[in-house]
Order: C-alpha cells, then structure tokens, then sequence
C-alpha cells in the first residue's frame, strides 16, 4: 500500500504562490504518426508506478501538508483521447485547463487525434518544475517502448535524506547550511508590473512564436560566433527590448531568471519529478552598452558572477528552515489575509531547455516538433517569457492574463 509523505517547502511554496500565477508547466508533443491508445495507456499505468506522486493529491495538516495517494487517479482518468477536427483548438483548451493539487489529479495527459497525433502533458507545479515535465514526457516515451517494464524508483525522489522529493541533499552537496539567510535583493525597479488585489478569475492567453528555420539558424549561428549560449543572446535581447519599453528613467531592467538546482547534484541522485528550480535577479550593472554585443557581453559577465554565487542555495536553506518553524495553514492564512507581503519579482526569461528528438520517440512514431510552456501570471502579476528548443527549431512563449 502506497504511503503518504509530507510536501517539501517548495512544493508549499507553489502553492502559496498560485496567488500570482497558475502554477502548472506544460509539453507539447507533435508526432508523425499516430500512437497505439492501449500501449500508451500501460505506460501512463507504469509511470505513476514508478513516480506515486502523480497519483496523489495534497491534504492539508496543520502544520505541513501531504501528499496522500489516490485509487482514483489511474490511467483512465489521468490520460485522454480525444478525436478532434479542429486540433489546434483542443491543443489550446488542454493547456489553459485548470488542476488543483488539492482535489487531483496534478497531472494530465491529452492525446490529441488528428491526422497525426499530439501528445500534450500538463504538470501542477506543486509536484514538479519545468525539467520534471520534460522528464515526465521522457519517461513516457520509454515506457510505451518498453511495453511491461516496470522502471526503478527514482533515486532523487525515494532516497532523500529527509524522505520524499527533499531539497536537503543539495544544501550539504554546496556547502550551504539549513536556516543561512539568502542574499539581499536590490530595491525593486519602478516598472515592475503591477499586482491588482482582488482577481481570482482570469483568462489564460499563451502566445507561441516558433521561429522559421532560416531565422533560428541565424540566431544559432550568432551566438557561436560570439562564443555565447543562446539563453545569453536572449536575455540580452530582453534587456534591450525593456529598456525601449520603459526609458532610460526606470534605470537599468532586471530580470528574473530559474535556475535549476539539480546541477548541484550526481546524475545518479537527481529526482526527476520535483521541485528543484530556485531563481536568480540578473541586472546589468553599467548599463545596457550602446551596441547589441556589447549588451551581450555584460549579460555574460552577469550570468557568470551569479553562477559562481551559487544561486537558489541561500533560498533553498531559508525557506526549509522556515516550513519546519511555521504550520503551513499559518502561512496560508497570512498570505489569504495579506499579512504576508510577497514582493512581485520582476519580468521573467525561462529557459525551458533542450528537448531531445531521440527521447520523444514512441516506436515508430518520431516527434516532428516539441515545446515547452511555463506558467500563466494572474492579472498582470507574473509577465513571462520562455524558450524551448526542439532539434533546429527554437520556440518563443508569452503566457499571461487576459480579458
């Protein structure tokens, strides 16, 4: 019989947060065939196997809430098939649909049947970030290979120090120490986009830019030739494009940008279903330069010296501290109150990652293309800008709140 286990102080964390946005992060997978519905069944069955959590909703307790497993989410209500003619439509009704970690399930599966198949995954944030979903779709795709394999649990997830899915490995892998203070966060810029108290209900609006082949080249090829990755030629164009937007009066922008804390870890002790994702602010100190590589060159120098800083770690330590000092439905009634004031972070760019070709198989069925989507802000709250990279495609992502 499947045991329940207490959510992380990240896992509470995201849900504390669904204030300013809807916490979920999303996949789409198009295929270039069409997928056997029992196979992939089985493997969505031999997926909650090997990760409990997706078959669990949360409960609350009074001092930490857990994740208590449920007969209900099987492969029936957690995968569906759905025969469509207009598929882009279905694409858009999956991924702007609601879960509640507090009913379940924290996870959908959408098989989207046109004349070619697309698979669309839909993760709560509560039981895992951006990398969990691109495992998730992964260890499908495996699991639908591999008909009848039962795969080992995850280590990350079951051998913790502290049990289930903890963020405590990483701190002694850093050398950070449960309860040490993070590192103060300059006063927030006057553009900061605004928080409307008060608006529960909202519009999800997912605006997804794929850039054409000819233009992705180009921009593959730029930032080789100045030894830059592409999240850095990015976020310089981000920087730039703020400064446009708001004026030299705001002062310089500053960006919000995840970062995730797996690296701190072996291969061998990564979780794959989790909540490891913590977040840096990158600003440029001397300005944004007058040339777009000169732009760049201070985002490198930027991302370098926070990267050495070893970012997320202080967070981490914090917020564990914290969880283990104050019931969690304390906090949730502060922050329901408004006694709890969460500074808004500023604008987000969320690298999504790489998603392998050859890891989005399902038999003879190859992925012909793939993207990721972050999370949609409330109202205004959270604006977010993502990229995902599919073989030689590139694909830009705005979700936010609208009428």
């Amino acid at each position: 019989m499947l045991r329940s286990y207490r959510l992380t102080a990240w896992d509470c964390l995201q849900i504390l947060t669904k204030k300013f946005s809807d916490q979920q992060v999303r996949m789409v997978v198009e295929l270039d065939g069409r997928l056997d519905e029992s196979r992939l069944a089985a493997a969505v069955r031999a997926a909650v196997e090997a990760e409990p959590v997706l078959a669990c909703r949360v409960q609350n307790r009074y001092f930490r809430p857990r994740w208590q497993p449920n007969s209900r989410f099987d492969a029936d209500t957690l995968l569906r098939i759905i025969p469509a003619v207009d598929t882009a439509e279905e694409i858009s009704r999956l991924l702007v649909e609601d879960l509640d970690p507090w009913q379940g399930p924290v996870v959908r599966f959408g098989l989207v049947r046109g004349e070619r198949d697309t698979l669309v995954v839909n993760l709560d944030h509560t039981a895992g970030d951006a990398a969990s979903v691109r495992s998730l779709t992964y260890l499908l795709a495996t699991l639908y290979n591999h008909p009848g394999r039962v795969p080992a649990p995850d280590r990350g997830a079951y051998f913790a120090k502290r049990g289930f899915r903890s963020l405590e490995p990483v701190m002694p892998h850093a050398g950070a120490k449960k309860g040490s203070a993070t590192p103060p966060v300059a006063a927030a810029p006057s553009w900061r986009f605004p928080w409307r108290e008060g608006v529960i209900e909202f519009r999800k609006r997912l605006l997804v830019r794929r850039l054409a082949p000819a233009k992705a080249e180009a921009v593959r090829n730029f930032a080789a030739s100045r030894k830059s990755w592409l999240n850095d030629v990015f976020l310089a164009a981000y920087f730039r494009t703020l400064g446009r937007l708001v004026g030299n009066d705001a002062g310089v922008p500053r960006l919000t940008v995840p970062f995730d804390m797996r690296s701190y870890l072996s291969a061998r002790d990564r979780p794959r279903i989790a909540n490891f994702s913590a977040s840096f602010e990158l600003t440029l100190e001397h300005g944004l330069g007058g040339s777009f590589e000169e732009t760049l060159g201070l985002v490198r120098a930027a991302t370098e010296k926070e990267k050495q800083g070893r970012p997320g770690l202080g967070q981490a330590a914090a917020l564990s501290a914290l969880a283990d000092r104050v019931p969690f439905r304390i906090m949730q009634s502060r922050f329901k109150r408004g006694k709890v004031r969460m500074t808004l972070p500023p604008p987000w760019f969320i690298a999504l990652g790489v998603l392998r070709p050859e890891s989005l198989s399902f038999g003879t069925v190859a992925a012909r293309y793939a993207h990721s989507l972050q999370s949609v802000g409330r109202a205004g709250a959270v604006f977010q800008i993502s990229a995902s990279i599919f073989a030689e495609s590139i694909t830009l992502a705005v979700c936010f709140a609208g009428d």
